[in-house]
C-alpha cells in the first residue's frame, strides 16, 4: 500500500464536496443518435430528473471540471453528440453518459457501501442496455475541502493540521499564514492495480465572498488498462481503500479530532 493502512472511519464534520465515478468505454455511437428510453426506464424511479444537453457552456461543473482536470478531450460542444443526465429529485446524485462515457456523481457521499451500490446499479443497468466492451478507464474522485472556520479551526495554521510532506510551505511554521497561493499536481503509481496511478490535486482555494481560504485535497485514482464489467468493483475497492489510507495519512490529530471521527461499529 502507498500508506500506512488504518481503521476506516466516518466524520461528523463533512469536508467532502464530491465523490465521482467515471467508466470510459470506446465509441457507441447509438447513445448519440436516439433517446434511453429504455434506459430512463431502469432509472427514472432513483433519478426521476432528466436532461439532455449538447451545449458546452450548460455542462454541471461537477462534470466539466473534473473533464478538464483529467485534460480529456471535452466532448460537448454544440456538434457533438448530445450528453444525457439522470439526477436523483435534490439534484444531490447524478449518472450522465455519452457516448463514450458514464459518471456518477454524488454530493452528499455517506459510506462506501451505499456509493458502490450505486454505481453498480448505474453500470448494470447501462450495460445491459448498450454492452460496453471493453472499459479502457475506471476512475474514483474524492474532492476534501477544509475550511477551519467551518471546524472551529480559526487562527490554527495549515502545519498543525496537515502532514507537512503533503502541503510544502503552506505547513511550514514560517509561512504557514503568509502563503496566499499553492497548487501541487503530484502522481502516483498504485502498484496493486494494472495501470493504476493517485493524482493529486492539492492547495488553496478562496472562498466565494470570503477572504478565507480553504485548502483542498483531491484524489483522483484510476487505471487507463483495458477491463471487463466484471473488473469494476475490485478496482473501485482498491482505490476506495486508497483514497482512505491516504486522506487519513493526509490529516494530523487536531484535524482529526475537528472533524470528529467514529469507527463504523458506533453507527
Amino acid at each position: 500500500m502507498l500508506f500506512p493502512e488504518t481503521p476506516r472511519v466516518v466524520y461528523d464534520h463533512k469536508v467532502l464536496d464530491q465523490v465521482i465515478c467515471q467508466l470510459r468505454f470506446p465509441q457507441i455511437l447509438r447513445i448519440g443518435v436516439e433517446t434511453p428510453a429504455k434506459f430512463q426506464d431502469v432509472m427514472r424511479k432513483t433519478y426521476p430528473n432528466y436532461a439532455q444537453e449538447t451545449d458546452s457552456l450548460d455542462v454541471p461543473r461537477e462534470i466539466s471540471t473534473m473533464l478538464e482536470e483529467m485534460r480529456m478531450p471535452f466532448p460537448f460542444g454544440k456538434n457533438d453528440p448530445p450528453r444525457h443526465t439522470f439526477s436523483t429529485q435534490d439534484d444531490s446524485r447524478s449518472v450522465a453518459t455519452t457516448t463514450s462515457f458514464l459518471a456518477l456523481s454524488e454530493k452528499n457521499y455517506r459510506r462506501w457501501e451505499e456509493f458502490r451500490s450505486n454505481i453498480i446499479f448505474a453500470e448494470s443497468a447501462f450495460r445491459n442496455e448498450y454492452e460496453p466492451d471493453p472499459y479502457t478507464r475506471i476512475g474514483l474522485r474524492y474532492r476534501n475541502r477544509i475550511t477551519r472556520s467551518e471546524l472551529n479551526l480559526n487562527g490554527v495554521g495549515w502545519d498543525e493540521l496537515l502532514n507537512r510532506e503533503l502541503t510544502g510551505l503552506v505547513g511550514d511554521k514560517q509561512f504557514s499564514n503568509s502563503v496566499r497561493m499553492s497548487r501541487v499536481n503530484v502522481e502516483l503509481e498504485i502498484a496493486e492495480v494494472e495501470e493504476g496511478r493517485l493524482q493529486l490535486r492539492l492547495g488553496l482555494v478562496s472562498l466565494q465572498n470570503s477572504t478565507e481560504m480553504s485548502y483542498l485535497i483531491d484524489a483522483d485514482l484510476y487505471t487507463g488498462r483495458m477491463s471487463n464489467a466484471e473488473d469494476v468493483p475490485e478496482i473501485l475497492d482498491h482505490f476506495h481503500a486508497t483514497a482512505g489510507h491516504f486522506f487519513r495519512w493526509a490529516i494530523l490529530e487536531k484535524l482529526r479530532d475537528a472533524l470528529g471521527p467514529r469507527g463504523l461499529a458506533d453507527g
